[in-house]
């Protein structure tokens, strides 16, 4: 029974620090978005205020919660080699109501596994 309650109290540990990581400061991009992404990442907060654009989830909890009224829409930035869509993305959080308005930026060139923020 005490190797279980030692156990369970590592998992909810582990579990514990997680969350702490996830919900860490994101980092400010250092650069700009790059010049072949440009026009996309216009055209997505464009986008983003008509109301369109895919909604992200933010599963796994690297971005800011977000809050009443806010959603977190992607966009697609450029394309790979092959002229697919690539690794590169622009999440945006929106806040709804008569005139949407975006409210933070947040760009990725690693699918998702890691995020900056745009201050542009």
């Amino acid at each position: 029974m005490k190797s279980i309650s030692i156990k369970l109290c590592a998992l909810l540990l582990c579990v514990g620090a997680s969350s702490v990581f996830a919900g860490g400061k994101i980092p400010v991009c250092k650069s700009v978005i790059p010049a072949a992404e440009r026009e996309d990442y216009r055209d997505a907060k464009v986008e983003a205020v008509a109301g369109r654009g895919t909604v992200f989830n933010n599963n796994e909890k690297l971005l800011p919660a977000a809050g009443k009224n806010e959603t977190y829409r992607e966009y697609d930035l450029g394309m790979n080699q092959a002229g697919g869509r690539g690794a590169h993305r622009l999440v945006l959080l929106v806040l709804g109501g008569e005139k949407n308005q975006v409210l933070d930026q947040y760009y990725t060139d690693t699918h998702y596994s890691s995020f900056c923020e745009v201050r542009q």
